[in-house]
């Protein structure tokens, strides 16, 4: 299935979508690089990550810190957490 971004979505999806009630993984630094269709990651750790990300609509990311409590909003295809036990959170889309 192709992404092809929010813009497709009916008005109550859109809300789910953006209320992250389509769920959410969790991201590992050990589990690499991780494929799927998000539209939000969260850093829920004390400090900053550093976070590679792959997006369809926008430029994708590479080494990019999201401070603690930060939230990177975008379509991300493929996500990976670049810090020693911590995790990130990528909610679906």
């Amino acid at each position: 299935m192709a992404f092809t971004g929010l813009r497709t979505y009916t008005v109550a999806e859109a809300t789910n979508l953006q209320l992250g009630q389509n769920g959410f993984d969790v991201i590992a630094e050990s589990d690499g690089a991780v494929t799927g269709q998000w539209i939000a990651i969260y850093n829920p750790n004390d400090a900053h990550i550093a976070v590679d990300a792959t997006t369809t609509l926008g430029d994708d990311i590479t080494a990019l810190d999201i401070v603690s409590n930060g939230i990177l909003y975008g379509t991300f295809t493929s996500i990976e957490c670049e810090e020693g036990s911590k995790s990130l959170i990528a909610y679906r889309g």
